[in-house]
């Protein structure tokens, strides 16, 4: 599986450094990532993730293997 395009928007939101869409062989996107700052300086990113009825959150896309949370983003 090869990342065929990623998109990334500048967020002004406290805590988010950006927005982000990749999209995979050029068949299968994902919207609605979010790059986050720790208080240390840190990045992280998440998958985009739905509110329950009770007020809790969960991810609606997960990956089978985290290493692909790890690979580096490219354009």
């Amino acid at each position: 599986m090869e990342i065929t395009e990623v998109r990334i928007v500048p967020s002004d939101d406290e805590g988010i450094a950006a927005y982000a869409s990749i999209t995979f062989d050029d068949c299968f996107v994902i919207h609605g990532l979010r790059l986050k700052i720790s208080k240390k300086g840190d990045y992280f990113l998440f998958m985009p993730r739905r509110k329950l009825a009770d007020g809790t959150y969960v991810d609606i896309v997960l990956p089978i293997d985290l290493s692909l949370l790890f690979r580096p983003l490219r354009h």
